[in-house]
């Protein structure tokens, strides 16, 4: 009689959670503790098992080093940079055309801000590919239709200075965005990779139990355990941490997409 104790459908039913990280430990571990006299079938699954932590280790070393390396000003840093300075114009513009009309300042301002803003600025608020796009055509025709100069000598010319600066830093940000996979996501499928192998290593050993022969119980607990412990981890709230500043752990289990 097979021991009651022993459900293989505690670990076939459904994946561990994990992070990265702790997906990777509970691989590895899995692996290093298989029994010797595993079949084939399990040993197979083990090599694989093996094969997609180390995929998922390659990943996450490349993704320390893009972070070590990547430019310290972010993709929203630049989408605020280039909002404040384009407001900062239209605002100042504004702000002139409502001096009295005798004033050749507040006329010309008055001119530009329908000639440069006829929208306002609602497209500061759309996504960063559309901002882009809208960004570019303004400053081409600011370019085209010789408004550079005017612009300049009623609000001064820092604010194109700085609209220029910001511009490519903009288009670089959105061209790395387009042509990338997201970090995120490309991690996100190593996890989903590993919780489909650690249920394929489990299934193959769940098979070894043979409900005509007990002694086939203890080997399938021996090798399924560390995702035993590894639930049990999960439940146990980790003990403070004496730091007064504690980093939390990555967590890259799966996240609703961001609307941008």
């Amino acid at each position: 009689m097979t021991d009651a104790a022993f459900d293989p459908f505690g670990y076939i039913r459904t994946a561990p959670i994990l992070t990265l990280e702790t997906g990777i430990l509970l691989a590895r571990t899995l692996v290093s503790a298989m029994p010797k006299t595993m079949p084939s079938l399990v040993k197979k699954a083990a090599a694989k098992l093996a094969r997609v932590a180390d995929g998922a280790q390659a990943a996450l070393l490349q993704r320390q080093v893009e972070q070590a390396t990547f430019p310290a000003e972010t993709a929203r840093d630049i989408d605020l940079a280039a909002d404040q300075v384009w407001s900062v114009l239209r605002d100042l513009l504004d702000a002139l055309s409502r001096l009295p009309p005798k004033y050749d300042r507040a006329q010309k301002a008055k001119r530009l801000l329908k000639e440069v803003f006829p929208d306002g600025t609602g497209f500061l608020r759309v996504n960063y590919g559309e901002q882009f796009v809208t960004m570019d055509t303004l400053l081409k025709r600011i370019d085209a239709e010789g408004l550079a100069k005017s612009i300049d000598a009623v609000v001064g010319p820092e604010l194109l200075q700085e609209i220029r600066s910001v511009h490519p830093r903009y288009e670089a940000m959105l061209s790395r965005r387009l042509k990338d996979a997201g970090p995120a996501d490309s991690l996100l499928e190593h996890v989903r990779q590993l919780q489909r192998s650690i249920l394929e290593y489990a299934t193959a050993v769940a098979t070894t139990v043979d409900s005509d022969d007990p002694t086939t119980i203890a080997p399938a607990r021996e090798a399924l355990r560390p995702i035993d412990n590894h639930r049990d981890h999960l439940a146990t709230p980790k003990p403070p941490s004496p730091s007064n500043d504690p980093t939390p752990p990555t967590d890259l289990t799966p996240q609703p997409p961001p609307n941008d």
